[in-house]
């Protein structure tokens, strides 16, 4: 179960899917509010979109699946692994910090100020008229410009890739929607200290971290699993499966025998 994130679609494993699929039964769901997938006036918690992702999975007949997920989709992931371990084989969470109470620490001119469109996502009415008057010049600035200071290329995501999401994003209501999932944030940090409160998963867990995440996730990493692994991924931005697919498509395979060896 491959999960994406923001500002994209299920397009973003278009490089990984085929790789995966020699081996495993690939699923791979626009999240609720975009991309054909249903917009509704609620349930853009993190929490809610993980009952969508456990339904899935076991309506199309699968008893449990290796749950990975980029960016927002990666939150999502974690959600549904906690409510779900038993569904869940495996988690996998690239470039994603899970919401919890730190965030309340966070500043726009402190020590990770390139999250500042998190704040911005987070303001209602004033961030869909400003972002849906410049769709395509505001993805294309969060693929090109989300690791300041970086050099990373971001040619993997090509003009036909970009015109995708811009389209999927600019469908009536899919804005609105998908900025949700930020605005969702404060349930989602709450929720999110219930289920560390109840203790690190059990099951194998895999995070792929990019320069600007890996110090976040690599402290997370231990409330989130028992026995984690974290890696990062070089060279490679915030966009993992678009600019390192074939280390995706290593780290993974190697990750999941492995953790079947042990048992």
């Amino acid at each position: 179960m491959l999960l994406h994130g923001w500002p994209q679609t299920w397009w973003v494993w278009r490089h990984v899917m085929l790789g995966l699929a020699e081996s495993h039964t690939v699923l791979a769901p626009n999240l609720r509010g975009v991309g054909g997938s249903t917009i509704t006036a609620g349930g853009y918690d993190k929490k809610t979109m993980a009952d969508d992702i456990a339904t899935l999975v076991l309506t199309l007949g699968h008893e449990r699946a290796a749950v990975v997920g980029h960016d927002i989709g990666g939150q999502v992931a974690y959600a549904c692994a906690a409510q779900y371990p038993e569904l869940v084989s495996h988690l996998v969470i690239m470039s994603a910090q899970v919401p919890d109470a730190t965030c309340l620490d966070y500043r726009l001119f402190g020590a990770q100020p390139w999250k500042w469109w998190w704040a911005l996502h987070m303001v209602e009415d004033v961030a869909d008229r400003l972002i849906g008057d410049n769709l395509a010049f505001y993805i294309d600035h969060r693929i090109d410009r989300h690791d300041p200071g970086t050099n990373y290329d971001t040619s993997s995501i090509g003009a036909f890739d970009r015109g995708v999401y811009v389209r999927a994003y600019a469908a009536p209501g899919a804005l609105t929607a998908t900025l949700e999932w930020y605005r969702q944030f404060p349930i989602d940090m709450v929720d999110n200290e219930r289920f560390f409160a109840s203790g690190p998963l059990t099951i194998p867990y895999l995070a792929l971290a990019d320069a600007a995440t890996h110090a976040e996730m690599s402290r997370q990493a231990s409330r989130i699993a028992v026995r984690p692994r974290v890696l990062r991924v070089q060279p490679s931005g915030h966009w993992i499966p678009e600019q390192q697919p074939a280390a995706v498509l290593m780290h993974f395979r190697e990750f999941v025998t492995t953790s079947i060896a042990a048992g």
